[in-house]
């Protein structure tokens, strides 16, 4: 997440070349041929990527490079969504990188349920977690995104997992939204919406917006 990278990095088919994305240092998909990595940045979802990316092993050429690991610039990219049907395409990628990204965030979430509990529900059994971990979805929301609008339909509440929000009424804020698991701040600072649905309140009762990458649990 700390590399800048200025672009999406493609690996080709039937190439030696396997990388590990890993999240809260933990593993959580392996790539091999045919993958591409950096979309969240280069397609605009997240200002840094949530994800570490490392070579589990590949081999050099004679000049100490890969063959097989190529970089498209971001400025190839925006040129290419700059041509007729252009941004119908740039719309698609946003969203299938969007849905992959939250895939690979929710198994991480599945597969390290002790770590999530923390930052959930501390008190509650693991029971419990795991049934709300299976019932939800995980987002990216970047810097300045809307995370929810203030008398949208209450559907639904959130944990902001990672990163900070602001919650405002009327564009005023009236509070703030943060967990961060390097920070170590309490689990029910991180939550909001629980009074829209448990009351079953009909509409949003304030705006929430990204005020840094945010990882969120809905």
């Amino acid at each position: 997440p700390s590399t800048s990278l200025d672009g999406v990095v493609l690996g080709l088919e039937n190439e030696p070349v396997e990388l590990e994305v890993l999240f809260h240092q933990d593993v959580i998909s392996k790539l091999r041929g045919n993958f591409a990595v950096g979309q969240e940045v280069a397609l605009g979802i997240s200002s840094k990527s949530p994800f570490d990316v490392r070579m589990r092993h590949g081999t050099l050429n004679s000049h100490g490079t890969l063959n097989s690991l190529f970089l498209l610039p971001r400025k190839s990219l925006e040129a290419c969504f700059q041509r007729s049907r252009g941004a119908a395409v740039a719309e698609i990628l946003q969203g299938r990188v969007h849905s992959s990204a939250g895939t690979l965030l929710h198994k991480w979430f599945m597969q390290n349920p002790e770590s999530a509990r923390k930052v959930l529900f501390p008190k509650e059994n693991m029971s419990f977690v795991r049934d709300l971990l299976d019932a939800a979805s995980v987002r990216l929301c970047p810097v300045g995104a809307s995370i929810c609008s203030q008398g949208a339909t209450a559907e639904s509440c959130f944990c902001v997992f990672h990163g900070e929000a602001s919650a405002m009424i009327g564009g005023v804020e009236v509070a703030r939204i943060l967990r961060n698991l390097s920070h170590g701040n309490w689990a029910e600072a991180a939550w909001w919406g629980l009074v829209e649905v448990l009351c079953s309140c009909a509409q949003h009762l304030t705006s929430i917006v990204a005020l840094s990458d945010c990882v969120v649990l809905e």
